[in-house]
């Protein structure tokens, strides 16, 4: 069974459009993150560690998009201690 982010990648595959938030290429990498991109809101405490955060607000498109507000300072790095 397919997750959410799978669906919307597979969905843009087959319009053969760019899925808006990473390459299909990427696929294989975004599938082992720790979360769900594009899931339930996440907050920093949710991640084992700023490295996993990273990936999940680069897969959601950060840093042109931050929907899960990670990086709040707006220095493109996620959960960070500034």
């Amino acid at each position: 069974m397919k997750t959410e982010y799978e669906s919307k990648i597979a969905a843009a595959e087959e319009a053969g459009e760019a899925s808006g938030y990473v390459e299909a290429s990427e696929l294989d990498t975004a599938s082992n993150l720790e979360y769900d991109p594009f899931g339930a809101d996440l907050d920093c405490g949710d991640f084992s560690s700023q490295s996993s955060a990273q990936a999940v607000y680069e897969a959601a498109g950060g840093p042109s998009q931050d929907p899960h507000d990670l990086d709040r300072d707006n220095d493109s790095i996620a959960c960070d201690a500034n």
